[in-house]
């Protein structure tokens, strides 16, 4: 009470230079730069609205900054990496080897009411867009991690979509909670459980199987 307004704003400032990490900053600048705005925008606003309202901002603008991260996850199309029953990224591996009338990808996040649409629209784009015409699509649901019922919903409308064009849904390493949740949206009305492997690779070997018999059952028909 009896201290100069000076000294004690002087404490405030060494305190509050104390809790500048410039060296976090510029971590965060190589690694994430989103992440580095919203650190900026929460240490802003609690420099200029106070404590409590800083930290309600930053709360808030991460909560929006994750719906719009989310609503266009990251997809890759798969393809097999020679030698091997891996699949990955064609972009990252380019001499991975694809199937022919097959589109392979992966989505890398949770589905949810924010990215129903942007599902279906890359799915189709995929389809579009190849030099094949598409008879199987194969998911790989690995790094699905969740599902709402906006999501579930609208994986199993992709696979009543897909099933009216005449191409097959597969799904791979779905994890037990996401299945669960399909299921319950009626997903074997659509997608068959013998549809549902362990890995992209069954599916392929599957397919391949399949791809083998038809055309030796042709060539003993012309014969």
């Amino acid at each position: 009470f009896y201290m100069p307004k000076a000294v004690l704003a002087g404490i405030i400032m060494t305190a509050v230079f104390g809790l500048i990490d410039i060296r976090e900053a510029k971590h965060l600048w190589h690694v994430a730069k989103p992440d580095l705005v919203l650190m900026a925008i929460t240490f802003a606003a609690t420099l200029s609205l106070g404590i409590e309202v800083g930290i309600g901002v930053g709360v808030a603008a991460s909560l929006l900054w994750f719906v719009i991260a989310n609503a266009k996850p990251h997809v890759a199309v798969l393809g097999r990496v020679p030698n091997s029953t891996i699949y990955r990224n064609l972009k990252r591996y380019p001499d991975a080897a694809t199937t022919k009338a097959t589109i392979a990808l992966r989505i890398d996040g949770p589905l949810f009411f924010a990215n129903t649409a942007f599902l279906s629209d890359t799915v189709s784009d995929l389809i579009v867009s190849s030099a094949d015409k598409i008879i199987n699509v194969v998911i790989d649901a690995g790094a699905i991690g969740s599902v709402d019922a906006s999501g579930a919903t609208a994986l199993v409308e992709l696979g009543a979509s897909l099933r009216k064009k005449g191409i097959a849904l597969w799904l791979a390493t779905v994890r037990g909670p996401v299945l669960d949740a399909l299921v319950a949206s009626n997903l074997y009305e659509f997608v068959p459980s013998e549809r549902i492997v362990a890995r992209v690779h069954d599916a392929m070997e599957r397919l391949e199987s399949s791809d083998r018999q038809t055309a030796s059952k042709n060539s003993g028909a012309a014969a």
